[in-house]
């Protein structure tokens, strides 16, 4: 890459929120995904680094980024908890690894539609204690909760003691 693409990035978003050292981009290269964590342990040396990784702190800013290398036909790797085991956050292309973690505000609940909005960083322990915190809970407790990122999707539900909820409950139907 480029270091006039670094220094963009760096005019974009301040030198603190990019990154070309060798060990972020490593620890950026792959999710939990068993076939890369093997070949990562046997010493393969079949690792997919980004070229650049960066931490934007508002919407505003991953839309900038996001701008900015579509202009310049880079890609850009969505990285939320890393919790994923899939393999879907491997740059095999090299590109931009954008982490949202900075992006950790969860808004208000409405009521009526038993809805929150969510920025896309915010941690799955952290989502469930501050729906706690206003009477509510996801539902949802997968194994990685506490590195699990990028909330979508859920269905909100009174935390009752008289019976279950959240997502479990929605399938159950009850």
């Amino acid at each position: 890459m480029h270091a006039s693409v670094v220094s963009d990035l760096e005019r974009l978003l301040g030198s603190s929120a990019v990154s070309r050292e060798e060990r972020d981009r490593l620890a950026y290269s792959r999710d939990m995904w068993p076939r890369n964590l093997i070949l990562l342990r046997s010493g393969v040396d079949r690792v997919y680094a980004p070229d650049v990784v960066v931490w934007p702190g508002s919407v505003e800013e991953v839309a900038s980024v996001v701008r900015f290398a579509l202009r310049r036909g880079l890609p850009v790797i969505p990285y939320g908890g890393g919790s994923g085991v899939c393999g879907g956050t491997t740059p095999r292309g090299g590109g931009i690894v954008m982490d949202l973690k900075r992006l950790d505000r969860v808004g208000n609940v409405d009521e009526a539609s038993r809805t929150v909005e969510v920025q896309a960083g915010v941690n799955g322990q952290h989502f469930e204690d501050a729906l706690n915190a206003r009477g509510y809970t996801a539902g949802h407790f997968p194994a990685s909760i506490w590195c699990s990122g990028t909330r979508s999707g859920t269905v909100l539900e009174p935390v009752r003691q008289d019976r279950g909820h959240g997502l479990a409950r929605a399938l159950r139907g009850r």
